[in-house]
């Protein structure tokens, strides 16, 4: 089974594990999330942080930003940053260790994703279609990670599917 696009979403805005699936689903079979509307898998991921553990979530960040090319993440960590600055967060309160310039390690980025995801206004603000982040590559970051997410709380494990190569919602680049 594939992602459709098209296929009607959970309107009630409930846990559906078929949403979560598709993600699954795409990641294994190395499709990308090009076809998936940022508003959707934002949606989607909000549903997620419901009813998956903050740990889980952060493991599975981690474990798709280990396997991101170091040029989308440092992209993405500068436009982390650059959001949480303007949010009046520090980096450091962000869970970004280290000092200027910040090493775009996959520890740092989940710690950055899962801070911003513990705050609505933020995470909206940040990730959320129209958002400071409302990008491909950071679409890619939440979808990448819901995945992964999704694979183990289905109980599918966590393999990787190549996402990261070829066509991976980031392109290779790391503009915003």
């Amino acid at each position: 089974m594939s992602y459709n696009p098209n296929q009607q979403n959970n309107q009630q805005g409930g846990f559906n594990p078929q949403n979560f699936q598709q993600y699954a689903n795409a990641y294994d079979q190395g499709q990308g999330f090009d076809n998936m509307s940022h508003q959707d898998v934002y949606n989607h991921y909000q549903q997620a942080t419901q009813q998956i553990p903050p740990q889980q979530m952060y493991d599975a960040h981690q474990q798709y930003y280990q396997q991101m090319p170091q040029p989308q993440r440092q992209g993405l960590l500068g436009g982390l940053i650059s959001a949480f600055q303007n949010h009046g967060v520090s980096p450091q309160q962000a869970g970004i260790q280290g000092n200027q310039p910040y090493d775009p390690s996959a520890q740092n980025l989940a710690n950055a994703t899962q801070y911003a995801t513990q705050k609505p206004d933020m995470m909206s603000g940040i990730f959320g279609p129209g958002g400071a982040l409302s990008s491909p590559l950071a679409k890619a970051a939440l979808a990448g990670g819901l995945a992964i997410a999704a694979k183990q709380f289905l109980g599918g494990g966590g393999g990787l599917g190549g996402m990261l190569g070829g066509n991976s919602g980031g392109g290779g680049s790391s503009s915003f």
